[in-house]
């Protein structure tokens, strides 16, 4: 039937089908492994899975209408079959680079947010992600507004981008939140200790699953401290379970963000080591946390109180023993008029 053809098809196709071009079909057979051969050797991924797909299409093409009569059909359907699996999947990693890689659409606000505070702490691309799939939300906070109060549920984690907040506990002022400082990180890290972000209710008996998610990854955390806006704040707020979702899902993006957390955490704690009594404790905004004087005040605070409390550890250590040895020798000799110890009498 071959020779009804040349006149429709291109001679240089038809001859691939003839017995004369059997010369034709190892070239043919050696086409889609020189793809794959030229795809690694480069060093990009999209690169890689581009030359793969296109290879898996050539090979494919070949067991289509190049095969050898040799071959069963059988046989050919399996290269087939497998071929385009390999294909598919290497399509589906081309479009998640390119969409990986697409630029990043910025508003003029989030820009400016991430080159204050987050460029350094987290990728660009981390800090989309983390507006985009977890939901950041802009909002400004009048004065006087409770954002959080001691021993109430919190559901949302908040991130201060301008203005300020008191904090306080047991209805004493114990500091103040400055800008780059997060409210509500302790709860969400409580959150955090268990794997699934979800803790079992006390009254729940050890023998009973805990299916999640369940309870406190939807109402909170209690919060250690009431937060109050001291002036119109900004802040950038996510809710609590949508965050600690997408921080399972993804554990990359879970570290840089446990570290940042962790980074505001040991900035606030070296404020409060650095606090003297009576003084209202500030917690320093922007990254570099107490600066180097308030640091060397601490220290040297810190080693006046050592320091005195050797000196009367052994100053008591000293006068023990030698207040026993008057004791006994007043008892011994008796005390005299006066209250002057006398030698008694032989």
């Amino acid at each position: 039937m071959v020779q009804y053809l040349p006149r429709r098809i291109p001679t240089w196709l038809t001859s691939l089908s003839t017995s004369s071009s059997t010369y034709l079909k190892p070239l043919a057979a050696q086409f889609p492994q020189c793809i794959r051969l030229f795809s690694f050797m480069g060093n990009d991924l999209l690169f890689l899975h581009s030359m793969a797909a296109l290879a898996g299409f050539a090979t494919i093409g070949y067991n289509c209408f190049v095969r050898s009569p040799i071959v069963g059909r059988k046989v050919v359907g399996f290269a087939v079959t497998w071929n385009g699996i390999f294909m598919g999947i290497n399509l589906w990693q081309v479009r998640r680079l390119m969409k990986e890689r697409r630029p990043i659409d910025f508003s003029i606000e989030e820009l400016e947010c991430f080159e204050e505070f987050f460029q350094g702490r987290m990728l660009a691309r981390d800090f989309h992600t983390l507006l985009r799939d977890c939901e950041g939300v802009f909002k400004t906070v009048e004065e006087g507004t409770r954002m959080c109060e001691q021993g109430g549920r919190l559901t949302d984690l908040i991130f201060v981008t301008e203005g300020g907040c008191e904090v306080m506990i047991n209805g004493m002022e114990i500091g103040e939140i400055k800008p780059s400082s997060f409210v509500g990180e302790m709860s969400f890290l409580e959150l955090l200790d268990d794997e699934t972000g979800v803790h079992r209710p006390k009254w729940m008996p050890s023998f009973v699953p805990n299916f999640s998610p369940t309870f406190s990854i939807f109402f909170g955390a209690y919060a250690t401290a009431t937060v109050t806006t001291s002036q119109s704040t900004r802040v950038l707020t996510w809710k609590q379970s949508k965050l600690i979702k997408f921080m399972q899902d993804n554990a990359q993006f879970a570290n840089s963000f446990e570290t940042m957390l962790a980074a505001d955490l040991v900035k606030k704690l070296k404020a409060t080591a650095g606090r003297r009594e009576g003084r209202r404790l500030v917690i320093p905004s922007g990254q570099r946390g107490l600066s180097r004087k308030r640091m060397m005040q601490a220290r040297e605070g810190g080693a006046i109180r050592r320091r005195g409390m050797v000196k009367m550890w052994i100053r008591d250590a000293l006068r023990r023993p030698l207040d026993g040895f008057h004791r006994a020798r007043v008892g011994a000799t008796g005390a005299g008029a006066g209250g002057e110890a006398t030698p008694k009498p032989a």
